[in-house]
């Protein structure tokens, strides 16, 4: 792994030019179409030249204000108006969420328009939108703003990711996407797709938790003990084949 990454940065660097770091103080809205087409042309390059495929996952924090949240959106927007194939979208970074039960309901109008504004960006191109379903609290707004905006722009390659090591995943993920799958086809639209994720490190996951002081209250709630997030694994991929 660390040999492959190597190779992975060399050949970034070379393509890009160095790595690429988002400022918080770039405001212009031409220096950031001009960030998003040199980022995509840099990995094109690199496609082609090395058949490495590559997904954008703009790595941030949560969004604390509207402005930021809005910043990233825009981002995204313009990596795919610049011919990205394949962007990963973290929900918490495009709208700013609260975890509380209360917040929930009024935070997904919110999540729903902002992914419908990135989906209809993607329409008619050929580029693979992938949403993170996030944990805890978040899963079940993070799923139905999925599944309504996708209902709403039809055309999009979408894709949801999930992790078997959340006893949740089959009934609040696999199954209303098999469904919603079914009715997006059926109205003339694209399928949807996921990406399933083992997550079974977990022993890995509890000694940086031990080693950083962290609360087990942020690890995911309905985790399972390594043996049967495998086993869940593949039981939730023959429910998507």
């Amino acid at each position: 792994t660390q040999v492959y990454m190597k190779v992975a940065k060399w050949m970034l660097k070379k393509e890009i030019g160095g790595f690429v770091w988002i400022k918080e103080e770039r405001k212009k809205k031409k220096e950031k179409s001009v960030l998003a087409e040199s980022l995509v042309k840099g990995l094109a390059k690199v496609e082609e030249k090395h058949g490495a495929k590559h997904i954008i996952n703009y790595v941030v924090e949560a969004a604390i204000t509207p402005k930021d949240a809005q910043a990233v959106k825009e981002l995204y927007i313009d990596l795919i108006k610049a011919g990205a194939k394949s962007v990963a979208i973290k929900p918490t970074a495009i709208v700013p969420l609260s975890t509380s039960a209360a917040a929930a309901e009024s935070n997904l109008p919110q999540l729903t328009a902002a992914l419908v504004e990135i989906l209809q960006a993607a329409s008619g191109k050929d580029v693979r939108v992938e949403l993170d379903s996030e944990w805890s609290g978040l899963l079940g707004l993070t799923t139905k703003a999925f599944f309504a905006a996708t209902a709403e722009v039809k055309d999009v390659y979408a894709v949801i990711a999930t992790q078997a090591y959340d006893e949740r995943a089959e009934e609040m993920v696999v199954k209303p996407l098999i469904k919603a799958s079914r009715l997006r086809v059926m109205s003339g639209g694209k399928p949807l797709f996921a990406r399933l994720v083992c997550g079974a490190n977990l022993l890995a996951e509890e000694q940086m938790r031990s080693e950083n002081g962290w609360d087990s209250t942020m690890m995911v709630k309905g985790e399972i003990p390594r043996a049967e997030a495998h086993r869940n694994y593949h039981d939730l991929l023959k429910l998507l084949i």
